[in-house]
């Protein structure tokens, strides 16, 4: 069966996907997972950021720690290479999460996938910061990887009947088709009323995998990472309600990428301004 994904359909695709890379297992855990989520003919972009500011600290040795910072992010990438020889490597000059938005915002990508709690083992920076603030700021869809042995595996839905949840199960139906996994999609009442949101069982349906249904109540963030758990979840797929920066803390999407004990990916639709490339 093939890793990548085909390419039929409408909706969110993973044609342009953006990897961060710091040189930690987590980060080559997210690029290895990337390429299990992308499409046939996907283009993958490793990124590695290397910040000169942080070298202002270490006064008359300055230069030679810009070097060292430097040199850590050519090594990161090309290990990075020899594990996932899909990814094309580009080091960039400032601060990672700045950086690293920049690049795709410029690449116009479609996916961001980073680790979660990864080091910088050069410059001490936690990738779980910039894991959060691609979750709060990333203008796409983003993947917050953690480890999992045959990954996706079992596949988690977070089903809320909004148009964002059924682009959503688009997704997890693609990429359960693809490697032959048992997706669950999980409806989630705060109380006692409201009915089961159809439409997103029938796509997942359509996809060719017959999904369990789960039904609870409660809160929707913490409710969707206990039965992740539950299930022995490889991965979260759930929407995105669009909402960026201060306005995503909080919300349901943001609470798992903390909490759940698998990757989540987050389904957001890009939106990446128009440009002029004449």
């Amino acid at each position: 069966m093939s890793e990548r994904l085909a390419a039929s359909g409408s909706g969110v695709r993973f044609r342009r996907i953006v990897c961060g890379i710091d040189g930690s297992e987590e980060a080559l855990t997210a690029a290895r997972q990337a390429v299990a989520l992308a499409e046939e003919g996907a283009e993958l972009w490793g990124v590695s950021a290397w910040d000169p500011g942080v070298a202002v600290h270490a006064g008359i040795h300055a230069a030679r720690v810009a070097e060292d910072l430097r040199n850590a992010a050519a090594a990161a990438l090309a290990r990075a290479r020899e594990e996932v020889p899909e990814l094309q490597p580009v080091r960039v000059r400032g601060r990672d999460v700045p950086a690293l938005l920049d690049v795709v915002a410029e690449l116009r990508a479609d996916l961001v996938a980073v680790g979660s709690h990864g080091r910088s083992r050069v410059a001490g920076i936690l990738l779980g910061s910039v894991a959060s603030a691609m979750a709060h700021y990333a203008p796409c869809a983003v993947l917050v990887a953690r480890a999992a042995a045959g990954f996706p595996g079992t596949i988690l839905h977070a089903n809320d009947g909004s148009a964002e949840s059924l682009d959503a199960a688009r997704v997890a139906g693609r990429i359960a088709a693809a490697h032959g996994s048992t997706v669950a999609t999980m409806h989630v009442r705060e109380n006692d009323g409201g009915t089961i949101a159809q439409d997103a069982v029938a796509i997942l349906e359509e996809s060719g995998r017959e999904p369990i249904l789960r039904v609870e109540q409660g809160s929707p963030g913490r409710a969707l990472c206990e039965a992740a758990a539950s299930i022995g979840a490889g991965l979260v797929v759930i929407g995105s309600r669009g909402r960026t920066g201060l306005k995503a803390l909080g919300s349901v999407s943001e609470h798992v990428a903390h909490h759940a004990p698998c990757s989540v990916l987050i389904v957001r639709r890009p939106e990446h301004p128009e440009r002029d490339d004449d």
